[in-house]
């Protein structure tokens, strides 16, 4: 079967399923008295609430009419259980918002495998990019950061803040290998945010920590370790030769860490969380 008949096919038969479901909500309304949502619950209701606003924001154009029309009414029945909604309510609310979104990035992506409503990172939004997804500009970052302020009647600090949190979360997997703990997010996220400390400062004193040091590394494991942390990706051949080499012949690693903070990569990397580089 031809691919691209193959994709509308399964986008087709995804959205049928997905305008039947989205019709569901208002009768569990009606006759479900369950308990409110679990906090678990409605903060997975909201990432994919986010989700959906982001990639509407960024590809309106870029998808077909149907599609968006789709995620966009999966969005709006969504918005109604924020905060006050039943567990069946966010369920389902959360179900119609992984199919419409995995048909939406199986569409723009022209992936057929992606719709199947798996919970998959979403192209343009942080967890995308983590997750090695191709990256949007920095005026898409703010694009999105100001479409989640309006959609979500939240204060633009807030949206901020919550962008900053996920550079700070970016740094924890890149360096540390794990999630950020709420002291210690919280912590960096005040510290870059009054200005106290740089983008630069932050991921240098992580790369110094104990934490990281005691993983005990050769100097070739120390550059890989540079690359994802700074760049989300591993090193070219040249490139890693190349800092390795200077670590054999005298460099330092706090040096050659500073000399990555000056890449226009890491530039680039900041901008897009708004940030200074």
């Amino acid at each position: 079967m031809n691919y691209s008949v193959r994709l509308k096919k399964t986008i087709a038969a995804l959205l049928a399923a997905a305008v039947i479901a989205l019709a569901l909500p208002f009768t569990a309304a009606d006759s479900n008295a369950a308990s409110v949502a679990s906090a678990a619950q409605m903060n997975n209701l909201y990432n994919y609430y986010d989700a959906a606003t982001a990639f509407l924001t960024l590809y309106e154009g870029a998808i077909p009419d149907d599609v968006y029309i789709c995620l966009e009414d999966s969005r709006s029945q969504a918005y109604p259980y924020l905060d006050t909604g039943s567990e069946v309510e966010c369920g389902i609310a959360i179900a119609n918002l992984r199919y419409a979104l995995s048909v939406a990035q199986a569409s723009l992506l022209n992936n057929p495998g992606l719709a199947n409503g798996a919970p998959v990172p979403v192209v343009g939004t942080f967890e995308g990019v983590s997750a090695g997804l191709f990256p949007v500009s920095y005026d898409s970052a703010v694009k999105v950061a100001a479409t989640y302020s309006t959609s979500r009647n939240l204060p633009i600090s807030m949206v901020r803040t919550r962008i900053v949190g996920e550079f700070v979360d970016r740094l924890y997997v890149s360096i540390l290998g794990r999630a950020s703990e709420t002291a210690g997010r919280d912590y960096w996220v005040d510290k870059i945010e009054s200005g106290e400390l740089t983008t630069d400062d932050v991921v240098l004193t992580i790369l110094n920590s104990q934490e990281f040091n005691s993983r005990d590394m050769n100097n070739t494991q120390y550059v890989t370790a540079l690359y994802q942390a700074f760049f989300d990706r591993q090193p070219d051949a040249q490139g890693l030769n190349n800092w390795v080499n200077a670590l054999n012949n005298g460099a330092s690693r706090q040096d050659i860490a500073r000399a990555f903070a000056s890449t226009p990569e890491w530039t680039g990397v900041c901008n897009f969380y708004g940030l200074d580089g």
